[in-house]
């Protein structure tokens, strides 16, 4: 996962987005940078010389405290809404994994790529193709599963199966944050409970 995608909101002084590239990120406001080493450790540098070693959840604990996700998807008055272009994947069917002679299990198969606008608002997930296609929707309620790779997020539904966006110029950690942030949310007011993990399942306690 490119740093960025990691931090996406400096730790620092909350300007959204930081831009980086493969294992350094900085920041266009306050000048912050910050490096991955070869051993993990994240390294941070101010315009003033100072340094200082900083762990990934002290890191992710700062861009909670500046609004994580919600800095660039909460508008005036409350309202919620993010979307960014993406290229969505859908399910396809499954190819069963062999060796030596023996069944091991199955991975997914999706279909080709279609390119369009991705949007989340607190009920739902939209999709918006560039070219002829027609437009989905994923009601959060109905979601199964959320995950995220270092380039892409899955949803999961019942009924429609398997989701994935990959993003052009986006982090899909920050999506991952937000879509957890708003299918709490939408748990919550229907009285569904509190979502203690989102895969391999959506499961409340």
């Amino acid at each position: 996962m490119p740093l960025w995608h990691f931090l996406y909101l400096c730790p620092e002084c909350g300007f959204d987005p930081m831009e980086g590239k493969g294992d350094r990120a900085w920041c266009s406001s306050c000048g912050v940078r910050f490096h991955r080493d070869r051993e993990g450790e994240l390294k941070l540098a101010r315009p003033d010389g100072t340094q200082e070693v900083r762990t990934g959840p002290e890191l992710a604990e700062a861009i909670d405290g500046f609004g994580g996700p919600l800095s660039r998807a909460r508008y005036e008055g409350g309202k919620i809404r993010y979307g960014a272009r993406a290229a969505l994947r859908l399910l396809n069917g499954e190819a069963p994994v062999r060796r030596g002679g023996q069944l091991l299990g199955y991975h997914e198969l999706l279909d080709g790529a279609r390119v369009g606008h991705v949007e989340v608002d607190p009920e739902g997930v939209s999709f918006d193709p560039e070219t002829d296609g027609t437009a989905l929707r994923w009601p959060l309620m109905e979601l199964k599963s959320l995950q995220a790779s270092s380039a892409a997020i899955q949803l999961g539904h019942p009924e429609h199966g398997l989701a994935e966006f990959r993003f052009f110029s986006d982090s899909p950690r920050r999506w991952e944050d937000l879509l957890a942030r708003l299918i709490r949310d939408a748990w919550r007011r229907a009285g569904r409970g509190e979502i203690v993990e989102f895969q391999p399942r959506i499961v409340a306690r």
